[in-house]
């Protein structure tokens, strides 16, 4: 099923319109919580998919967090479409997606979390929260293209499915 509705969602992105520049919420809504769901997560049940989530001694708050077994595992950070993870080019975007990464690790930190990703969908970044260092870099790449990005949709399973986290 993950596989089949990953390719759903890079057709919907593959079609989507050009001409629009899609927030961050757009890009929530129509990517990464379908995303989020594919990868076997109740996106409708609150004990397991929250959003905005703050935690105790941090200041702002995180776009959502999951949890099994009541216990908080992924801490998600997203961004627009057109933000650039790692785009030192534009200081301004990367000052923000700095700012973004501090404040969801700190989150991730103070609530127990085993992973903070920070993704737009094109790019996904997971860090190993308890050992703070990057686990995994995951972005559409013209290599991967021919078979639809399956090295992207093999490092999501992998550490951001609900079947393969533990608490």
């Amino acid at each position: 099923m993950f596989e089949e509705e990953f390719v759903r969602l890079v057709d919907r992105f593959d079609k989507r319109p050009k001409d629009v520049d899609f927030t961050e919420r757009d890009t929530a809504t129509k990517f990464l919580l379908p995303l989020i769901r594919a990868l076997g997560w109740n996106i409708y049940d609150i004990r397991e998919v929250r959003e905005e989530i703050s935690a105790a001694g941090v200041a702002g708050s995180v776009d959502c967090v999951l949890y099994l077994e009541d216990a908080p595992v992924i801490v998600w950070e997203f961004k627009s479409l057109s933000t650039r993870i790692y785009d030192t080019g534009r200081k301004a975007v990367f000052h923000q997606v700095m700012k973004s990464k501090i404040r969801g690790l700190q989150v991730a930190k103070a609530l127990s979390a085993k992973y903070f990703v920070m993704s737009n969908f094109i790019e996904t970044v997971i860090w190993d929260v308890k050992n703070d260092k990057i686990v995994a870099v995951g972005y559409f790449s013209s290599e991967d293209l021919d078979t639809r990005y399956k090295k992207y949709r093999r490092m999501m399973w992998q550490y951001l499915s609900k079947e393969n986290v533990t608490p």
